[in-house]
């Protein structure tokens, strides 16, 4: 599943907002992948999959060809099924695993946060994928059509509300927050 969030990101002058001179400067995509849990395509399991993750670099491309400013994330639990893998599943989950980090990559993945799954064969088998991987309680300043965006990823709301304080405080006009809970705990959280 990914969810795409369209930004309109315009300056502000003394409590006006100002209009950029190009539209693409005005309009960028923010994407965002989660709970991927290993799959490379669709499953199959339910009637509302709409693709795999050969139609989210489709989508991302599509987007950047268009002249939108692009930040694609990963909010975590994407490159595992499930943490206690049998050894016969190992061979698999991890050429999936490096499948995924590769197609990730290759859609220019700015953040990604790790989830437990992500690290079912270990944190340093993650960390060889060299995904931008951000650890819980922290932000990522990152530009995103002339602005400073940030990425702030936790494990609790607390944690989130800080680490989103701390990249305001760094100079972050919108900040992105990735937290590994239940909808209801993050909706808690905002």
């Amino acid at each position: 599943p990914a969810l795409v969030v369209a930004l309109s990101l315009l300056p502000a002058c003394q409590g006006k907002q100002v209009r950029p001179a190009t539209p693409a400067a005005r309009s960028a995509q923010v994407f965002v992948s989660a709970d991927l849990r290993g799959y490379l395509a669709p499953c199959g399991c339910s009637e509302e999959m709409r693709g795999g993750i050969s139609r989210a670099a489709a989508q991302i491309s599509s987007a950047r060809a268009a002249g939108a400013a692009v930040l694609y994330l990963d909010a975590g639990d994407s490159l595992f099924g499930h943490l206690n893998l049998q050894a016969a599943e190992v061979p698999q989950a991890e050429r999936k695993a490096r499948a995924l980090a590769q197609a990730f990559k290759k859609m220019g993945l700015a953040a990604h946060a790790v989830g437990e799954l992500d690290d079912a064969r270990g944190s340093d088998f993650r960390r060889s994928l060299t995904l931008p991987d951000e650890e819980p309680d922290g932000f990522r300043l990152l530009e995103l059509g002339g602005h400073q965006v940030a990425v702030a990823t936790a494990r609790e709301g607390t944690a989130l509300v800080l680490a989103t304080r701390a990249a305001r405080e760094a100079g972050a006009e919108l900040v992105l927050g990735l937290l590994h809970q239940p909808i209801e705990v993050a909706q808690k959280a905002a």
